[in-house]
């Protein structure tokens, strides 16, 4: 199993209107309701306060999110895909390369969205409320797609995503079936969100898929960076063009990737089966205490949510508290050249080498 290429771009962004009044607001989510039917994500009893999502404009790669309240700010955020709007024929598996001209085309566009929203002071002299240069970036998502061998088996490398270790303030997400979840990991916390899936699996599931993808090995990862999140990370400043903050990002698609799959992955040894790790920890000649250690958290990890609840029985399990001792640990796992995290049981693979060494190697 190796990748054979990688792609990185950006795959989406948001760009949030903001400020908008109630009425303004209440005069899109109309204009929407005309073009197609609007789905609720959150109201309240008396459906005053609420946030509705509209896919009126998704052929041209938009989507729409407008936020409505009556003691809050309104706003609308626009849900882009720049490939896909700036070229409607390009592939659906093609990243966002921006340039200073791709940008100003993006802003154009964008220019004709508010216009079909009514946003309009007044509609005879097509006098615009905000501005495109006034909108606010709210996210980018940071994307790499892995193209694997034929031999690869993404569902297992998924797998082991759902076990790894999950930063602090993550949570796991599930999908709405196990079928899908077997096909896409999602992280998040309140400002990033961190997905590993299936792409060719998940333009199937559209039927979006075009037919010289049916049979490709494609894992995407990607890290979703709400704007609070993509300032401090790049280095931003808050009145930085759209550009500007787009390239940066751009840029720092495997740096960003990197730190986040370090931190799943704190171990880069090879993903062996269960009864194969646990064999050569014990014919090794690592100390009792060791191997005692790491035969326990090879377990709890095979056996609990993963990586990181199982660090966290062990350390109560052992009473440890440092830092380094967890690092020996992980020094063993290499030298041995095995990982906590564990292929399923009943998994056609022996073997998966460590997807940071993998991606390392393509790049």
């Amino acid at each position: 199993m190796k990748i054979k290429k990688v792609d990185a771009g950006i795959h989406t962004l948001e760009l949030y209107a903001l400020r908008l009044t109630y009425s303004q607001c209440q005069k899109c989510m109309d204009t929407l309701a005309d073009l197609a039917p609007l789905k609720v994500l959150r109201r309240d009893p008396y459906n005053i306060d609420r946030t509705l999502l509209s896919n009126a404009l998704g052929s041209s790669g938009i989507r729409l999110i407008p936020w409505q309240s009556h003691d809050c700010s309104n706003g609308i955020g626009i849900i882009i895909n720049p490939n896909t709007l700036l070229d409607c024929s390009c592939s659906p598996i093609q990243l966002f390369d921006p340039s200073c001209k791709s940008c100003d085309r993006l802003l154009e566009q964008v220019e004709e969205v508010l216009h079909t929203l009514k946003l309009e002071d007044d509609p005879f002299y097509r006098n615009l409320i905000v501005q495109p240069e006034e909108l606010s970036l709210s996210q980018m998502d940071l994307t790499m797609n892995l193209w694997f061998s034929k031999d690869a088996d993404l569902v297992e490398i998924i797998r082991l995503f759902s076990k790894g270790n999950l930063p602090r303030s993550f949570d796991r997400k599930s999908c709405s079936t196990p079928e899908e979840t077997s096909h896409c990991f999602i992280a998040s916390s309140h400002t990033v969100t961190f997905k590993a899936y299936d792409k060719v699996y998940d333009l199937k599931r559209y039927g979006r898929c075009p037919p010289e993808l049916e049979h490709k090995k494609i894992l995407r990862i990607e890290v979703s960076l709400k704007r609070k999140s993509f300032l401090k990370k790049l280095e931003l400043d808050r009145d930085d063009d759209l550009y500007t903050m787009l390239s940066t990002g751009y840029e720092a698609v495997w740096p960003v990737l990197e730190n986040y799959l370090e931190r799943l992955f704190p171990c880069s040894g090879t993903h062996r089966t269960y009864q194969e790790t646990i064999r050569r920890i014990d014919s090794s000649n690592l100390p009792d205490t060791k191997k005692e250690r790491m035969t326990y958290l090879v377990a709890k990890t095979s056996a609990g949510a993963g990586l990181d609840t199982a660090l966290k029985k062990m350390k109560k399990e052992f009473s440890l508290s440092d830092y380094r001792t967890i690092d020996a640990l992980y020094d063993a796992f290499e030298k041995l050249d095995i990982n906590p995290i564990t292929l399923c049981n009943n998994s056609d693979l022996s073997e998966i080498p460590s997807i940071r060494k993998m991606i390392k190697k393509s790049i």
